[in-house]
This record gives C-alpha cells, structure tokens and sequence, in this order.
C-alpha cells in the first residue's frame, strides 16, 4: 500500500467510474477484494452517487458523511490484515453516519477466501458470499 501511487489510482477510478455512470444510467456499485475494497469505500466517500458497496475483506479509515450507498460486507473471521475489531468499528462508524450497512462473518475462515488461486479459498463460504452480494446488487440497483 505505501508504494502505490494513490493520485493516480485515483484518477483511473475516477475515469473509469465517469464512463460506466454514463452506461448505466447513473445506477453505480462499486465492488473490490482487500485493498480494492478500500479503494471501494474511497471511491464511494467521494462520489455520492454511488448506489451499492460490496466489500471483501477490506476497510477503510474515510470520511462517510458523503456516502450515500448501501453496504455490503463480507469478512473472515480469521484475519491477519482485516481483524473482527477494525471490522465491527467500521460497521459502527457506518451505523453511526446513517448508513444502511450489513457485515457478514465467515466463520472458520482466512483472508482471501472468495479468491480460488489462493491457499485460504473455501468454497462453501465463496458460495454463499457470492449469492449475497449478487442478490444485494440486484435490490441496490434496481
């Protein structure tokens, strides 16, 4: 994370972004995997058209009181990088800014889970996160 070049992550989202808002209409979510699930709340903190939020494994410290989306979040409970603490506080925070968040636990499970070229994949869990998100997104969107 210190080597990145966060400037210009962020304008490649943000362009991305631009471009997909005029395809869809201006219905957006945003959706990423450890840091680009921070990046998801980055980008979500900062444009408040944003619609739905889908986190796997990842937080971040932003200023919510832009964010308009729904949020959902799914979480290991085994977490080196993403511990259940910095997890429930994020989901405070969020409660606290008024926003409509729902966190998910998976239990028994490491970083990485929904990932299936990685040691710490579990497919059952994978599953069901998937089935979620996908059902969140067809509400948030519609």
């Amino acid at each position: 994370m210190e080597q990145r070049d966060f400037e210009f992550m962020g304008e490649v989202v943000k362009a991305a972004r631009g471009e997909l808002a005029a395809l869809a209409h201006g219905r957006l979510a945003t959706l990423g995997f450890s840091m680009g699930a921070s990046w998801t709340l980055v980008v979500a903190a900062g444009e408040p058209d944003i619609a739905a939020v889908v986190l796997f494994y990842g937080t971040e410290g932003v200023d919510l009181k832009q964010t308009r989306a729904k949020v959902l979040g799914h979480y290991a409970e085994v977490d080196e990088w993403e511990p259940l603490e910095g997890v429930r506080a994020m989901e405070a925070d969020m409660k606290a800014a008024g926003l409509d968040v729902t966190i998910h636990v998976y239990p028994g499970v490491h970083h990485w889970f929904v990932e299936q070229d990685r040691p710490e994949y579990n497919p059952a869990s994978a599953q069901l996160a998937w089935e979620r998100t996908i059902e969140f997104l067809r509400k948030g969107l519609a």
